[in-house]
């Protein structure tokens, strides 16, 4: 069992650290390191904020609208929908922190344990379920309306 905490250690310490948060081709940045029902990410995480934000105001446009979509997995607290929206609260403040330009508008949502993006049956899988997602292109998230022209 060790061996194998050591290599998710490894593997999310190491390359999981050089792979980038935020690649705006793709329509989305994506912030994990979430512990289980906790609000912020880690500590380990904000370099990747740091990137991101400086990403997101290089990249956007002004008055661009964006929107920060938090998860969790299915392991956590009874009220996942509350928990990933703080998630995604929390996300913007470091945002704003970080030198996020005040341009932008901002939707925050939450959707729980919805839509994962790996198997909730392994430590990996929650780990990379415990996210916020930064949509800049709206019809990547379904039951979302596209922003008024």
């Amino acid at each position: 069992m060790k061996k194998i905490f050591l290599a998710f250690l490894l593997f999310f310490g190491v390359v999981y650290s050089h792979i980038p948060a935020c690649m705006p081709t793709s329509g989305m940045c994506i912030i994990t390191g979430y512990r289980v029902g906790g609000e912020a990410p880690a500590q380990s995480e904000y370099p990747a904020i740091v990137e991101t934000t400086d990403i997101l105001n290089y990249y956007l446009k002004k008055n661009q609208k964006i929107k920060l979509v938090g998860y969790t997995d299915t392991t956590e607290v009874k009220n996942k929908k509350k928990l990933s929206y703080k998630r995604a609260e929390e996300l913007y403040e470091l945002l704003k922190f970080y030198g996020f330009r005040e341009d932008i508008e901002v939707e925050l949502s939450g959707m729980a344990d919805e839509k994962p993006r790996a198997r909730n049956d392994t430590a990996v899988g929650k780990f990379l379920n415990r996210r916020v997602e930064i949509i800049l292109k709206f019809d990547n998230v379904s039951n979302t309306e596209k922003p008024e022209n």
